[in-house]
């Protein structure tokens, strides 16, 4: 019994769809875990320059807000630069084998800002360490 041509082709597709939407979804946990343990040892590297900020009139609230900044710039970059990457990567294949790529450019365009939210979210935990950092604690 043969398989229709278009049949094969859907069933491929929505194959490799799949194992794609997968690898993307776990970079995003991969990213999220990484930037959330390097803002958390960020926090606890800067105790003192903490410290100094709340004895300077910083409020708790600021310097949670300064460290979800930090992490949200780290992940709008990790997200521009793996976008970049994943789309050289896939025109240099593509043209390799001399095939046509197709790209969504809306999905690509958008990968910075879903980097950002996943950087912001990654840095609620540390930004929460960081506000419960009384300056005293942090000088000693």
């Amino acid at each position: 019994m043969f398989l229709d041509p278009t049949t094969l082709r859907n069933g491929v597709e929505g194959a490799v769809s799949g194992l794609v939407e997968a690898i993307a979804a776990t970079a995003l946990l991969v990213g999220f875990v990484i930037i959330s343990n390097t803002t958390l040892l960020a926090v606890i590297q800067r105790r003192r320059e903490i410290g100094v900020r709340r004895v300077c009139g910083a409020t708790p609230v600021a310097v949670a807000l300064l460290v979800v900044a930090e992490s949200t710039i780290v992940g709008g970059i990790g997200g521009l630069l793996g976008m970049s990457v994943g789309v050289l990567a896939a025109l240099s294949i593509a043209k390799l084998h001399g095939w046509v790529l197709v790209v969504n450019w809306l999905l690509v365009l958008s990968t910075p800002l879903v980097g950002s939210a996943i950087g912001g979210l990654a840095g609620l935990a540390p930004a929460i360490k960081s506000s419960r950092i009384t300056p005293l604690e942090a000088l000693r």
